[in-house]
């Protein structure tokens, strides 16, 4: 099913058929749930919803603290997997260059980092390519929260739709993106919608970066964010609830037992009235004790651990990241790497999500190319490169020792080494600093022969007049 068999299902004999696509209810839904998650990253948590409560006869104000792990979960998942830029690989050297010089003019490295946190928060990230006025080819990431994929019934991706409204002025705006042409329409000045322009789409339809971990619906991305939420309400709960307790046990209750002190009528047994402060008195064989709650502080922090590791298990975080686990300079680095298995895990999915647009992305890439008048039509591949803890100088040893041994070759030998990130720049630039290498021994030879051959000359001029004089003693 194509778009326009789409359109006639669904929406026939109508002109602004994208708005009522835009009020599907599945498109609503996955936007409000986008709001909620934009909240809560704003700091809209349950724990702020936490009624106060009443406590001899006055108001309590209850503590509310707020653990703001989601961001920080992220970062480091973004961090882990896109800390190094991604390494482009291509047999064909032309495609290669003309990818590279792409990457680096619309700073696409940049454009991943911007994608992968959209992805993770969200579940969905969208980029569009074109080319702008100086004819360099760039990257636009459309919101996700302005985002609304259009699908067919067999789950082909036929059109895509822009959509947003200014709260202050009240005007929305559609930018439809088809195969062949963008249009944008707004409601600027009247009440129906008006098409203002329609451009030539030369790049394809916006590419979709989903991670597809939804069960229910293919294709809807679900949030990291999602299996974290509920861990870290109970965590402030938890923390907010013994805070309140604290303060409140601190408040005694006096206890007596036994009796007073009889006083007569002639005043015995009372206080002495020069003594000041106060003074308690009892009968013999009587006390008073203030009795404080007993708080059980070993029960809180271990349900706090265990919380915590669960967030961490969950979000497949090492707890060495967040300072929970053992102090680093006492493992080895083979244990650290250990540590490692769940976050690599984690990110070979992210990393294979990402590729999944990757690939839309170099086609177009390409076909932009062509209008540039550069053929570059040789398959592109990428290789991640994971933050994960090692030891530097010793894998930089055993490839210069394979690359010695002839195990390796040049290309796979920059290709994992951990300071290179442009294999073909870094190929270039050591065949030029050859090159000049060479230039200056041959130059640096030249030299030495030629005081060889004078040396030479000055031998045979010696030996000439060495002959003369025997010639003349002769004579």
């Amino acid at each position: 099913m194509d778009l326009q068999e789409y359109i006639n299902l669904y929406y026939p004999n109508k002109l602004n058929w994208f708005v009522d696509e835009c009020n599907k209810q599945i498109h609503q839904d996955r936007i409000m749930n986008m709001f909620n998650i934009q909240e809560y990253l704003n700091g809209s948590h349950a724990i702020l919803n936490r009624a106060d409560t009443v406590y001899n006869g006055r108001t309590f104000k209850t503590t509310k603290i707020m653990l703001q792990y989601a961001k920080p979960l992220m970062a480091f998942q973004k961090s882990f997997l896109l800390k190094n830029p991604v390494t482009l690989t291509c047999e064909d050297d032309n495609t290669l260059k003309a990818m590279n010089d792409v990457y680096k003019q619309g700073r696409f490295n940049s454009i991943d980092n911007k994608i992968l946190d959209k992805m993770n928060k969200y579940g969905l990230a969208a980029e569009y390519l074109y080319i702008d006025t100086d004819m360099n080819i760039k990257s636009k990431i459309i919101q996700p929260i302005d985002s609304y994929p259009v699908f067919s019934d067999t789950n082909d991706y036929i059109c895509f739709i822009e959509h947003y409204t200014i709260l202050a002025s009240g005007i929305s705006y559609y930018n439809v993106f088809y195969n062949d042409r963008v249009e944008e329409w707004d409601n600027q000045g009247g009440d129906g919608l008006y098409l203002r322009n329609t451009y030539k789409n030369l790049s394809g339809l916006p590419i979709l970066y989903c991670k597809q971990e939804n069960e229910e619906d293919v294709t809807q991305g679900r949030s990291d964010l999602e299996d974290y939420v509920n861990i870290i309400d109970k965590m402030e709960e938890l923390l907010s609830k013994y805070h309140d307790s604290f303060y409140k046990f601190l408040n005694p209750i006096p206890v007596v037992t036994g009796t007073k002190l009889n006083i007569d009528k002639n005043g015995n047994g009372a206080i002495d009235k020069n003594i000041v402060g106060n003074c308690l008195q009892l009968d013999d064989g009587s006390n008073f004790d203030l009795v404080l709650s007993k708080m059980d502080i070993n029960s809180m922090k271990e349900m706090y651990k265990i919380l915590m590791n669960s967030l961490m298990d969950i979000s497949m975080t090492p707890n060495i990241a967040f300072n929970g686990g053992s102090n680093p300079a006492n493992l080895a680095e083979e244990s650290i790497r250990m540590m490692y298995t769940l976050p690599v895990l984690k990110g070979s999915m992210s990393a294979e999500y990402l590729k999944q647009g990757y690939y839309i992305r170099w086609e177009q890439i390409e076909k932009l190319l062509k209008y540039k008048g550069i053929n570059a039509d040789g398959l592109v591949d990428c290789t991640f490169n994971m933050s994960i803890p090692s030891n530097e100088t010793e894998l930089v040893n055993n490839i210069v020792n394979l690359y010695n041994n002839h195990l390796m070759s040049i290309d796979s030998a920059i290709e994992h080494s951990p300071y290179t990130n442009d294999i073909q720049s870094e190929i270039k630039a050591i065949q030029a600093n050859k090159d000049s290498d060479n230039n200056i021994g041959t130059t640096d030879k030249d030299k030495g022969t030629g005081a060889d051959l004078s040396n030479s000359e000055g031998a045979g001029d010696n030996n000439t007049v060495d002959n003369s004089t025997d010639n003349n003693s002769n004579d």
